[in-house]
Formats: C-alpha cells, structure tokens, sequence
C-alpha cells in the first residue's frame, strides 16, 4: 500500500508541473504578442512578402462573423485592396508569430492532457487512502476538490457551465490573437490582461497548493523511516557474517551455547559429543 501511495505522490506532482510549466508558457507568450512587435514584420510594397499559413477554425470563423455583423465592421475586400496598393509599407505576420503560435498550442494541449491525467490519480490515491483508513487522508480528498475547481479554468469548459471564459486558462493561439486584435471599442467579454495574465494566475496558484495538500496527505499515511528500519543488532551481526558460513553472528553463539550446555549436564545423563554403546551418533545440524 506505502509503495502505490507513493507512485501516485510522484505522478501527482510531475502532473502538476506540467500544467504550472504549461501556463507560465502560455503567459509568456501572451506578453511578448502583446507587448512587442515580434508578430509582424514591415514589408515595403512590391517586396515578396513570407508565406505564412494559419488554419481558422470553424468555431472562430463563426465567432469572427459574429462580431463582424455585431460591429458593423463588414468591408469589401476590393476597397481593402485599393486603399492598400496607395499606402506605403505594410504589417505582414512575421516568422516569429508562426513560432510562437506552435509553442503557444503545443503548451496547451500538454497542459490539458496532463490536467485529464492528474484528476483520476487524485481520486485514486483518496480511494486507496479511504480503504486504508490512513491518517491524512482528509487533505488528499481537499486536493481532489481543488482540482476540480481548478479543472474548471483550465479546461474548455466555459460554453458547457456557462463561464465567461469559454475557452479555459489554456487557450489556443487563434484565440489570443483574435483577442489582440480586437479593437477598443468592441464589446469583449473579458479583457485580455484578465483572460491570458490573471485567469492563468489564478491556475497555477491553485494547482501549487493541489500539489502541496496531496503530498503533505500521503506522506502523513505512510509509515516513517525508522520505524521500517530491522533491529539495529541484527544487521551489524547479519553484515559480519558470511552468506556461504554456517558460523557467524548469532548462529555461532546459538551453537556455542547450545554445546555449553550439554557438556555441563550430568556425566551420567546424554552428552552432546559422547554416545553412549550401541547408540547411533546425533547430528548436531
């Protein structure tokens, strides 16, 4: 049981590492995109511009629709392109924004699985503790319940409960960059210093004192060190002997007591190492 309780501590905090480490990614990323201009590059007109691909998904192309009918922003797109030839230079999305796009996508989907992974560990750890009747046992399920709550900024659950978050903590590139995009004046449902600073904040705050909570559970219901220890006599006789002897340790004074004894015995009563006539000789071993 102390070996199972165990593991599951280890794969506990490694879990939660992960979705601290997955976070902090994502809050880095969201203030360089924010804060810096690594996201475009100037490019004069007639200059080949970089070929940069981004899928949309269905979701956000609705949800740009949307907006668009909301805010009255429909234009043409040939009155785009002639106001575009006269202008000078132009903003096209760089490299870098294709960069941070895969580091910002790949941080949330390892964020979200180890998240669907943690959650059954916890709840199985408490089980065990449960059945056990282990002490500490009362901290581990709080660490589960907090988990739970946490679960719910991380993941996409916000259009199921009906958050205002619909996206989770761990949110897709497409979205931080519809959100960066936006203009002032339109009407958002949360603003991004809270959906991609505080909100991920928030998160790791909570999955910390998971962390915290369940370790300090466990640790209280497995046995200490010293009392799993053997008797401190035995090993130092058991590091003395030899494997391959019969004579060593406490085997060797057993067998020199027990001879001591037999010879002090009467001389007319059985001997040890005397055998009477007609009398087959004893093994001592």
């Amino acid at each position: 049981m102390s070996l199972a309780l165990g593991r599951l501590r280890w794969a506990t905090v490694f879990a939660c590492w992960l979705i601290g480490l997955a976070l902090a990614t994502q809050i880095t990323v969201w203030a360089l995109a924010h804060y810096t201009d690594m996201r475009f590059e100037v490019v004069e007109n007639g200059a080949e511009a970089p070929l940069v691909v981004q899928a949309e998904s269905k979701r956000q192309q609705r949800i740009h629709s949307v907006r668009e009918s909301e805010l009255g922003l429909t234009v043409d797109s040939t009155e785009l392109k002639d106001e575009d030839a006269g202008e000078g230079p132009a903003q096209v999305p760089s490299r870098a924004d294709h960069r941070l796009g895969v580091v910002f996508n790949l941080a949330a989907g390892i964020g979200r699985a180890a998240m669907l992974a943690v959650l059954p560990v916890i709840a199985l750890g408490v089980l065990l503790g449960v059945v056990a009747q282990t002490s500490g046992i009362e901290r581990a399920a709080t660490a589960f319940l907090l988990m739970l709550v946490v679960s719910g900024l991380v993941l996409p659950l916000g259009e199921v409960i009906g958050l205002p978050w619909p996206d989770g903590a761990l949110t897709s590139y497409a979205t931080l960059t519809t959100a960066l995009d936006q203009p002032e004046s339109a009407a958002i449902a949360l603003p991004t210093y809270v959906q991609f600073l505080l909100l991920p904040l928030t998160a790791i705050v909570g999955v910390m004192i998971v962390a915290v909570r369940f370790t300090s559970g466990l640790e209280a219901s497995l046995p200490s060190r010293e009392s799993m220890r053997l008797d401190p006599n035995l090993e130092r006789e058991a590091s003395n002997m030899s494997p391959t002897s019969l004579h060593g340790g406490r085997a060797g004074s057993v067998l020199q007591s027990t001879l001591g004894q037999f010879d002090n015995e009467d001389e007319n009563g059985p001997s040890a190492r005397e055998v009477s006539r007609g009398e087959a000789p004893k093994r001592l071993i």
